[in-house]
């Protein structure tokens, strides 16, 4: 809090007017070495969060320390909430429950980690001292190079790691807009064989109803030509008796007798219905429902 004529200047919190503390809703604070010395929460910062605690205002303490490093704070009551690794993640208690939330989902977070891997590989190959952070262990969606904590790189070393991890941010981020656009171009891919499969079968269903009207024609083609081949049979057979009983006109002595000329008659039959009525005897197809019950072929 700044507090003063000078905004360059920074007081001390007790040095704040009552005024000033009537609008606060809540403490944002950093903990590593603000609130703990040699990774341990002061005395005097753990009264506070108690009294903080007790008037009802929450603390959410931000820090660039990982998340395996943050969780003892929330699992031993200190702290309700943490946000680590610079923002990428946090823990929080909920009830008797301690929980932990990212912005990235798992997936994100593990192909992340693949590439963060790759990165800290080069660094430490390609940069003469480089090593990384004591707490990198813990580290989930991100990598530290350490630099005055337990070691130290000269400027040269310092602006050598910058721009390794600069070069794959800007691959990354090439890679990322080509499988963005692979992605959409797979999308309109799909769009248009699921269009042709919807014609196809759009099609294949117009095939079905023509092969049905077709199959239809068919059936009422082929039973006009068998009535009509019947009829021709019965014509033919007519004339050739017209034309015996024109022959017995001229010469009585010409006509067969007439067992013979039915059987004669008999022989040219060529369906089961022609041989039942030469007989009177029941038909198939009239205990089947009748002649049209269905289409004899001969």
């Amino acid at each position: 809090m700044q507090h003063g004529t000078n905004p360059q200047r920074t007081q001390p919190l007790a040095a704040a007017p009552r005024a000033a503390w009537r609008g606060v809703r809540g403490v944002l604070t950093d903990i590593d070495d603000t609130l703990t010395r040699d990774g341990a929460i002061e005395p005097a910062a753990r009264v506070a969060l108690r009294e903080l605690a007790a008037a009802g205002l929450p603390v959410v303490a931000i820090t660039g320390r990982p998340m395996g490093w943050s969780e003892p704070f929330v699992r031993d009551g200190t702290l309700d909430t943490i946000v680590a690794e610079n923002g990428a993640g946090a823990w929080y208690r909920q009830g008797d429950a301690v929980l932990q939330a990212y912005v990235q989902d798992a997936a994100t977070r593990a192909d992340n980690a693949h590439r963060l891997l790759q990165v800290a590989e080069r660094v430490l190959r390609d940069v003469p001292g480089a090593t990384l952070a004591r707490d990198s262990a813990g580290r989930v969606t991100d990598i530290a190079i350490d630099h005055s904590e337990f070691a130290q790189l000269d400027a040269g070393a310092v602006q050598q790691v910058v721009a390794i991890m600069r070069q794959t941010f800007q691959s990354a981020e090439a890679t990322d807009k080509q499988d963005r656009s692979a992605i959409e171009m797979a999308g309109r891919v799909i769009e248009d064989v699921l269009s042709h499969v919807h014609e196809l079968s759009m099609n294949a269903e117009r095939m079905r109803t023509s092969g049905s009207e077709i199959r239809g024609e068919v059936e009422r083609l082929t039973m006009d030509l068998q009535f009509q081949d019947r009829i021709s049979q019965v014509l033919s057979v007519v004339e050739r008796d017209v034309e015996r009983l024109r022959e017995g006109a001229r010469d009585p002595r010409e006509l067969p007798a007439p067992q013979a000329w039915l059987a004669d008659l008999q022989a040219g039959y060529t369906m089961q219905a022609q041989r039942a009525n030469h007989t009177d005897a029941p038909t198939t197809a009239a205990h089947a429902g009748g002649a049209a019950a269905g289409v004899e072929f001969f």
